[in-house]
């Protein structure tokens, strides 16, 4: 595990997980314990190292050891990113962009368009509490002026222009719901365009955030954006794609799936059989639950989030490497926008979420 993985959120998340499956699941104790060895080599030698600087402390000689040590390891350390720094601009600047420019302004534009679109749909969910005397809401003025600047308002689809011209707290129930349905998307496109440097895994729990959409529309020049190119994407695809297969194949097993067939019910409930016979217990984790532990609803979250991922990702490969044009990507969320969740159930290869909350 690299150093700065220690520092951020889902490495713990992770840690609290393996805490919680320890007790019946193999697979966690194990993972466990290699964590916990690993932060007792580190704590030793952070305790080992304590001791001796301490008795180097005690003496003049000794004082002045550490300090060396300490500002070569200073200047080592700084020296080398600094270098790795600069020649990693230089090597950005000489070689040209994986993706063209063109595609790349394209993409922040649909992103930029989703993320207003759900900062409004965020206020208009906060308004559903009642504006306190005294308060004016500006989120669709300041919207609509961010959007004006970048020339994003002329030539917008009908529905999509009336829902940002609409006054603030005239959203239906409907309408927010589709919008906020398009958060999975929105986390794609920030790590497609350089905003995140890591695609959250969809074993942790969803973090969609305010700043997510707000970190777009602050963005002053898209130009200097960099796409990630298809090989770097093709990975994320894959386990999206293996984690949706895994929840059709548990939804068909449990007779939840209307859209398979007996036959595919069949292999599903074999395939689920072989699976929770395995002493190992070889599935695919969400949170601190596998796919055969998780409850239908929560079941049914794993796979439109899944699917919604794998959408997103398939169409941006596709996109980036020339194979679409750009326009694809923005006919595929307006068309998404434009329909209610529902008739994804026309696609025989998707299940068809009964919980209309997901």
């Amino acid at each position: 595990m690299a150093l700065p993985w220690l520092f951020r959120k889902e490495t713990w998340t992770c840690f609290w997980i393996l805490i919680r499956r320890a007790p019946r699941d193999r697979r966690a104790r194990m993972a466990l314990l290699r964590f916990l060895l690993a932060g007792l080599v580190v704590l030793a030698v952070i305790v080992y190292y304590g001791i001796l600087i301490r008795v180097l402390l005690f003496d003049l000689f000794g004082r002045m050891l550490v300090l060396a040590l300490s500002a070569g390891a200073t200047f080592f350390f700084f020296a080398r990113k600094w270098t790795e720094r600069y020649d990693l601009i230089q090597l950005n600047k000489s070689l040209p962009p994986a993706v063209d420019i063109d595609i790349s302004v394209a993409v922040f534009r649909e992103a930029s368009l989703l993320a207003a679109l759900l900062q409004r749909s965020g206020s208009e969910r906060a308004m559903e509490k009642g504006v306190a005397p005294g308060m004016e809401v500006i989120t669709r003025r300041v919207i609509l002026e961010e959007l004006r600047r970048r020339n994003m308002l002329d030539g917008l689809d009908a529905q999509i222009r009336d829902l940002l011209l609409a006054p603030d707290g005239s959203w239906s129930e409907e309408q927010k719901r589709k919008i906020q349905s398009c958060c999975e998307f929105l986390v794609v496109l920030r790590w497609a365009l350089g905003f995140d440097t890591h695609l959250r895994s969809i074993s942790l729990p969803p973090d969609y955030r305010a700043e997510m959409a707000s970190d777009i529309m602050r963005m002053p020049e898209p130009g200097k954006l960099r796409t990630l190119p298809p090989w770097e994407m093709r990975i994320e695809r894959d386990r999206a794609a293996n984690l949706f297969v895994r929840c059709q194949v548990e939804l068909a097993a449990r007779d939840e799936w209307s859209g398979a067939t007996p036959e595919a019910q069949q292999e599903a409930k074999r395939i689920k059989a072989e699976i929770d016979a395995s002493p190992d217990q070889g599935d695919f984790l969400v949170g601190v639950s596998t796919v055969s532990e998780l409850d239908p609803p929560s079941l049914w979250g794993c796979a439109v989030r899944s699917y919604r991922r794998l959408q997103m990702l398939r169409l941006l490969i596709e996109v980036s490497g020339g194979d679409l044009p750009a326009s694809a990507l923005h006919s595929f969320l307006m068309e998404h926008m434009a329909v209610d969740d529902s008739a994804v159930a026309e696609a025989p290869s998707v299940p068809v979420p009964r919980n209309e909350g997901l």
